[in-house]
């Protein structure tokens, strides 16, 4: 469910939006896109890697595996740590970045040069609310909680249906990620974009040259 689109011009502007809208105790997510007709789908689910195929998913991770080995200092223990680490280098994922903090969101939208004079889209996500469409009550974390498992890429291939996208925590095994307060979504086989999975108010988002967005306004 789409809401009306809301316009800001500063940072102040964000701050102001956000003060208003968003209560002490809620918990909201932001992710920063460069051009507002993006939607919210994660690498994989994009041209060129689209459509999605679990076969190929677990091609390019064995690849992954290959070739990275010899230059990490540490090597992930666990299939969600090398989900992190691919994302983490630029390799098609199914994890969408979001981040704690609007003011990291914010230049993400601004820090390529290349689409200056776009209009950017800041989200801002409702977790919890996206979570209930999969009845989990909670945000779960990779390699604690059992609702993740089906999302990891050799349980996506196995047989069974599709399942909403839902958003999780990770550790933060880099410096970037710690820096940027980064946490993910992650989608199973549905490739319905996030703004699109619902129509509850799960995500909301402002507009300047710098963003636009949708559901629940911000005011």
């Amino acid at each position: 469910m789409k809401h009306v689109d809301r316009t800001i011009k500063s940072v102040q502007d964000l701050i102001r939006m956000l003060s208003k809208q968003v209560k002490d105790d809620d918990t909201v997510w932001f992710r920063g896109q460069e051009n507002s007709t993006w939607k919210l789908l994660p690498t994989m689910f994009r041209p060129p890697y689209a459509p999605f195929d679990s076969i190929k998913e677990m091609n390019s991770i064995k690849r992954f595996k290959q070739n990275a080995l010899l230059n990490l200092t540490d090597r992930p223990s666990t299939e969600a740590e090398w989900m992190f680490l691919m994302r983490h280098h630029g390799v098609p994922t199914r994890l969408i970045d979001w981040t704690e903090a609007p003011l990291v969101a914010l230049y993400f939208i601004v820090a390529d040069t290349v689409l200056h004079g776009e209009d950017g889209a800041l989200w801002c996500l409702l977790p919890y609310l996206l979570n209930k469409q999969s009845k989990v009550d909670h945000i779960p974390g990779f390699d604690d909680d059992i609702e993740l498992e089906n999302y990891l890429p050799s349980k996506v291939r196995g047989p069974g249906g599709s399942q909403s996208p839902i958003a999780a925590v990770g550790i933060r095994n880099s410096t970037r990620m710690y820096a940027q307060q980064g946490i993910f979504t992650i989608a199973h086989k549905d490739t319905t974009a996030i703004e699109e999975v619902s129509p509850q108010n799960l995500v909301s988002g402002t507009t300047e040259q710098s963003a636009q967005g949708n559901n629940r306004p911000i005011k």
